[in-house]
Parts: structure tokens; C-alpha cells; sequence
């Protein structure tokens, strides 16, 4: 029915409406079929979805798909809230988030802007490095909803899955995750705190854990990680996030320091030669 052009024709305008949501579940896969419609059923959807006539003389057919998908995305996405992170008056709905303050729909389930699309909270003072944002960067191009999550909460959910890309919790399009392993390794190369270095290598373990492809650079991550645990003890539970003391004070730090620079590089000369 979605390849057939013919059939789609005697679909009322409800009824297509609802294969294109059925359909942006699978964000990769909906352009090649949305591909196969009329410029004239697509016109009538993304109408009916913005509840305004346009003509959208002059855009093509591709970028009208685009639109559309976004369009139905961002829709599936809100849902009734009662998150204590959104304040309302008369007129506007604001997110909490005093860094932040973005207008909000009232029936947001949490602020697109600046909180984490799966536990619907926002971090006071936010570290890029530990966020991912879904978008159509390459090697995954494709339509994206531009929702952020924590990297904690994206690796506690996709435990024992496919590493080195996530599946976006709003979305479900599959994104990158090595450009995530990157960012650690490099904090943990330049930091001067012990228990940042701890938290840096774990995250990027869990990120890579079980790789095929890049076992260079994961193998010289688990040196590093044996080398810190010679002197901390297991890499797990409270030395992470509690250890206390600086990096040069460490017998090993020098080497580890070394180590982490090392992967980076393995991690680059891998992507540069694919």
C-alpha cells in the first residue's frame, strides 16, 4: 500500500495521515517511501498537519518530506505533563531551567531545549560532553528531531545493544556514538582531577564495550583503565565519581595521560581511512 501510488490515491486524507505517523517510526526508511507519493498527497498531508492552505510553490518534492516528517515528529513527541521543571501564567509556559527559560507548549512533557528527552530532567550546569543531541550527521544522515539526551541515560537503556551509534528515545533514528567516545577520551587526556578521569574512562568503556571495529582503540583504552586501577582499585561503584586527588600525583597519570592521547589517534587514523 505505502509503494503503491494507486492505492494511496483512494486513501482519504485522515487515512494517509496515519500511515506517514505509522511510518515516522522508521525516520530512515519513510523518505524512500514518501519518495513514491504524489507531490500532490504530500502537499495535502503537511497541510492538513499545519492546519493552514500553503502552496510551497518552488520547493521540491524531497524538501516537503522533510518538513512533513519533522512536523509529525515533533507532534508524537508532546504529551501531558505534569514535570515540576515547567512554570506557567496567564498568558505563556516557561521551562524552569533559569540557564534556559525557552517557551514552552503547554502540554510539553519537558523542555525540547534543554532537558534529556528520557528522564525529562534538565542539569544546572550542563557539559556538552556528556549530552547527545539526535541529528543527521554523517555516517547517519536522515530526517532528526533535534532532542538531547544524557549519555548516561542513553547507555543505561541500551545495555547489551549494538555500540557506537544510539537509537534517539524521541525518534528512534539511529545516531553516531564514537564522536561521544572522542569527547571523553580527550577529557580524560587534558583533566587534572582523579575522579574525572575515572568517569571519563568508565563512560567510554560502557560506550565501546563489546566493539568489532574499533578494538585498537578500545584495547589501549583498557590499558589505561588497568594502569588507573593498579592504583585506585576496580574501576566500578565509588572510586568513579569519588576518588579524590590529581592526576600527576599518580604514579601511572604521566603514561595514562599518554595512553588516552594514543586512542584518540587510533580512533582518528580508523575513521580517516574509512
Amino acid at each position: 500500500l505505502v509503494h503503491d501510488p494507486s492505492k494511496c490515491n483512494k486513501l482519504s486524507v485522515e487515512q494517509k495521515r496515519e500511515l506517514v505517523y505509522e511510518m515516522s517510526k522508521w525516520p530512515d526508511d519513510a523518505i524512500e517511501m514518501l519518495s513514491s507519493w504524489s507531490r500532490h498527497d504530500i502537499l495535502q498531508i503537511l497541510c492538513a498537519e499545519l492546519g493552514k492552505e500553503r502552496r510551497y510553490t518552488g520547493i521540491a518534492k524531497p524538501k516537503m518530506i522533510e518538513l512533513l516528517l519533522r512536523t509529525v515528529l515533533e507532534k508524537k513527541s508532546q504529551q501531558p505533563s505534569n514535570d515540576p521543571s515547567i512554570t506557567t501564567d496567564e498568558a505563556s509556559v516557561f521551562c524552569k531551567n533559569s540557564a534556559c527559560r525557552a517557551k514552552m507548549r503547554r502540554d510539553d512533557a519537558f523542555c525540547r531545549r534543554c532537558s534529556c528527552c528520557i528522564c525529562m530532567k534538565y542539569d544546572d550546569n550542563k557539559d556538552p560532553s556528556l549530552w547527545l543531541i539526535c541529528n543527521s550527521e554523517p555516517p547517519f544522515d536522515g530526517i532528526s528531531c533535534g532532542v538531547s539526551s544524557h549519555l548516561e541515560c542513553v547507555l543505561q537503556r541500551e545495555t547489551g545493544s549494538s555500540n557506537e551509534r544510539f537509537r534517539c528515545s524521541s525518534c528512534g533514528k539511529t545516531n553516531d556514538l564514537l564522536s561521544s567516545w572522542r569527547k571523553q577520551m580527550v577529557v580524560a587526556r587534558e583533566t587534572r582531577r582523579v575522579d574525572i578521569l575515572c568517569y571519563r574512562l568508565s563512560l567510554a568503556r560502557k560506550i565501546l564495550s563489546g566493539t568489532k571495529h574499533y578494538r585498537n582503540p578500545y584495547s589501549i583504552l583498557e590499558e589505561a583503565v588497568a594502569k588507573l586501577e593498579e592504583e585506585l582499585g576496580p574501576l566500578t561503584g565509588s572510586p568513579v565519581k569519588t576518588a579524590r586527588g590529581i592526576v600527576n600525583r599518580l604514579s601511572s597519570g604521566p603514561h595514562i595521560r599518554k595512553l588516552c592521547a594514543s586512542a584518540v589517534d587510533s580512533l582518528d587514523s580508523l575513521l580517516s581511512s574509512t
